[in-house]
């Protein structure tokens, strides 16, 4: 057995405590599976995650079960210790920073959560640690003050290293590891670098490559085009900034940079790590370790995926006004990285599909371009007035922003023309009785879109994981993914081969006859060729979906069996 490591801190934002299947954070799925484990407790003696505080702490304390020790700003000291409430005072005075101290428990273990409110920040202090950072790392902070994640990141970074110091964390002299999860997670690293370089080991968790990302949604090519460029840059030995030219206005960019001066680092699929390979530098010849997210969530019965089913097509039912027999979903927020227009290029073929088979499906997207949700007299209101949401309206405060495009350009226009598949957008940002209108039956989650589906989509055009994807297929649902989704590889690895269950959708793939001599000639694949390829390329996705949508129940519970083996794997 390996020795016990005395003191695990995680470095995450504070979005990152909330758990469950609704949040959006893949740090938080990581946590809410990692830290409830027999296994990682037993080897961890104390666990502490660490990290800013930037949003409501009434909303942190409810989606999250935070259970607060101590926090000056609320006046709760009742917590700790008298020598710890005084060390964290003289830190709070020190620097000008408010802390939050308290636990969090994930299954039968509790773990410390603390969280630094650095929006007052002592300048000096943050300014003596910026010029350490341009001089020991090269970190020019100049460039990226006006960024406010950046800032509060910043800020807080010496500060959390002595409030650690304060309740006690670090004065064991066994082994201690600070593990940054993503880039905002670096400049804690970099405080214990320049502060304590012996008394650390460091790991940089990636979830993303922020430049890649960033190409990806800004450039018309988008996924179609970077990936060819990655690939023919492999081959002539070219990193992303040759092509793509300087990345370094993008602070995540900056930071990810530095993540090389850490002891090991981790992407959580493979396509990350070849993404990181591909920024070059010193990534080039880093070992990078894939280390795909768990998936540890509570197992799905059959006895759980009918009742899923059966409240999902109840609610699918109140909307259409008939029993379709199949229900497709897609759960995810608005933003171009999920490409939910490619849903819409599917449809348009398994309608045909479909109407040979004498069958019927409703498509039920539900997503939101906004954090806040619609109030619920406007909900109750729009029901009445034109069937929210099976009807919207543009000019009343239904579609905002991206949703209006969405739907008057994509969903009007497929409704228009398909005869057997339905689409329909669910823009309300939230979860909980009654919070999808009057139609919502009772207990509806985020789950039973997954569990409860005969088909889930996810198709984005930068996915680093994909959780809900990768949940979907445990559980035994048909799922299109698109071939960027990095829990396809991490799927096909665990079982052996990709599962039955999953469809993939390949829009890199250039048809017959589009020749790419160089990367600079994937670079100049612009939306035109895109939307060529994904017209071309949806079709036989959409076949083989046609061929796998069933309600044969045995058909069912093998796949669902097939799933519970790879999640117990």
């Amino acid at each position: 057995m390996s020795a016990v490591i005395s003191l695990v801190v995680h470095s995450i934002h504070d979005a990152s405590l909330r758990a469950g299947i609704e949040s959006d954070d893949p740090v938080a799925w990581v946590l809410d599976g990692l830290l409830a484990t027999d296994a990682y407790n037993a080897q961890i003696e104390r666990t502490v995650l660490a990290g800013v505080l930037t949003g409501s702490l009434d909303a942190l304390r409810r989606e999250s079960a935070l259970s607060i020790l101590y926090s000056g700003r609320l006046g709760i000291f009742a917590g700790v210790t008298e020598r710890e409430r005084v060390a964290i005072r003289q830190v709070e005075r020190r620097y000008g920073i408010g802390v939050l101290y308290g636990t969090l428990r994930r299954g039968r273990h509790a773990h410390e959560v603390l969280l630094v409110d650095a929006t007052q920040a002592v300048r000096a202090d943050g300014n003596d640690f910026r010029y350490a950072c341009w001089e020991r790392f090269g970190l020019d902070s100049q460039r990226h003050d006006g960024d406010a994640g950046y800032t509060l990141a910043m800020n807080a970074a010496r500060p959390l290293l002595a409030a650690l110091a304060a309740i006690g964390a670090t004065a064991s002299d066994g082994p201690k590891i600070a593990i940054a999860h993503g880039s905002l997670g670096m400049p804690l690293l970099l405080a214990t670098e320049l502060d304590e370089p012996t008394a650390w080991r460091t790991l940089f968790y990636a979830y993303e490559t922020p430049a890649a990302r960033q190409i990806v949604e800004r450039r018309a090519g988008h996924d179609t085009s970077f990936y060819n460029v990655m690939a023919k840059a492999r081959v002539a030995k070219l990193a992303l900034e040759t092509i793509y030219g300087s990345q370094d206005d993008l602070p995540e960019h900056a930071l990810l940079r530095l993540a090389t001066t850490c002891d090991a680092v981790l992407a959580v699929s493979e396509h990350v790590a070849d993404e990181l390979r591909f920024v070059g530098g010193r990534f080039a010849g880093v070992p990078l370790e894939v280390v795909p997210l768990g998936m540890t969530g509570k197992a799905v019965t059959p006895a759980d995926r009918a009742d899923a089913a059966g409240r999902l097509r109840a609610y699918a039912a109140a909307l259409a006004g008939f029993e379709p027999d199949f229900v497709f979903t897609h759960v995810d927020p608005m933003t171009v990285s999920k490409g939910l227009w490619r849903d819409v290029r599917v449809l348009e073929h398994l309608d045909g599909q479909l109407k040979r088979k004498g069958c019927r499906a409703l498509y039920l997207l539900f997503s939101s371009s906004t954090a806040d949700g619609h109030a619920p007299e406007e909900l109750t209101a729009w029901e009445a007035e034109y069937g929210w949401p099976v009807q919207h309206r543009a000019g009343n405060g239904d579609l905002r922003e991206t949703e209006a495009a969405l739907y008057l350009e994509a969903f009007e226009p497929f409704n228009r023309r398909a005869g057997n598949v339905r689409a329909i957008l669910i823009n309300q940002a939230g979860w909980g009785e009654g919070a999808l209108g009057r139609r919502m039956p009772p207990g509806l989650t985020v789950a039973d879109c997954l569990h409860g589906a005969d088909l889930v989509f996810g198709q984005s055009i930068y996915e680093p994981f994909g959780l809900r994807t990768a949940e979907a297929t445990l559980a035994g649902t048909l799922v299109c993914a698109s071939n960027v989704c990095g829990s396809v590889p991490a799927l096909r690895k665990a079982a052996g081969e990709l599962p039955e269950n999953v469809i993939v959708a390949d829009y890199v793939k250039m048809p017959p006859g589009y020749w790419l001599g160089s990367p600079y000639d994937a670079l100049a694949i612009d939306q035109g060729v895109r939307d060529w390829v994904e017209q071309k390329n949806s079709l036989p996705a959409a076949h083989t979906l046609a061929q796998r949508l069933t309600v044969d129940d045995a058909v069912r519970s093998a796949r669902l069996e097939s799933g519970e083996r790879i999640r117990a794997a």
